[in-house]
């Protein structure tokens, strides 16, 4: 029987932050941000996870910054992660892949689709929840601490991506953490 090899889908295989990031841009009032979250972390700020913290108030009062998630066709233009694709198709020989992610408004469907364009309906099982640890599974690549402190109580080992965004919980000891999804590939295969 093959290994379990659970991953998470937001900021860990797609970056949604960038989209989320250009339609709060286009969403708020007069700002002074940078037009990308790229640059916006590349002049050194530390980011949220929930990116409109860092923006003004929304130019019309009847739109919340959490609309971006209401719309049912939100994930239809997201990109992939650097390296995501091809890492976790090559995975995809020596483990059974499953997406453990977690949804906020209408957006499970075009998540869904998303990875079935990248990735292929009958190569993945997928799986929704806020309590990841809980899906059975011996591996979980997420970008948060938060998901992935709980793990190890399991028997889950949680291996965390780095990304730039500011944690709401230490990590854990059992985490271990990669730079990039090569090393994770090359990590999971030794």
């Amino acid at each position: 029987m093959r290994k379990i090899l659970g991953v998470d889908v937001d900021l860990t295989t797609l970056r949604s932050d960038v989209s989320w990031w250009h339609w709060l841009k286009n969403m708020a009032s007069y700002n002074s941000l940078p037009t990308t979250v790229d640059e916006y972390i590349a002049r050194g700020h530390g980011i949220n996870y929930n990116i409109s913290s860092h923006f003004p108030e929304m130019k019309n009062a009847n739109v919340d910054p959490m609309d971006f998630w209401r719309q049912e066709g939100v994930y239809d233009t997201i990109q992939p992660v650097d390296g995501a694709v091809e890492c976790i198709k090559y995975l995809m020989g020596f483990y059974d892949i499953v997406f453990v992610t977690h949804n906020k408004g209408n957006g499970g469907r075009s998540k869904y689709n998303n990875l079935d364009r990248l990735f292929g309906r009958e190569n993945f099982s997928f799986v929704v929840t806020k309590e990841k640890y809980l899906v059975r599974m011996d591996y979980l690549i997420d970008d948060r601490n938060d998901f992935l402190n709980n793990c190890h109580t399991y028997g889950i080992q949680p291996i965390k991506i780095k990304t730039p965004f500011i944690q709401y919980e230490e990590q854990h000891e059992s985490i271990i953490e990669l730079d990039s999804w090569p090393t994770i590939r090359d990590y999971l295969i030794i």
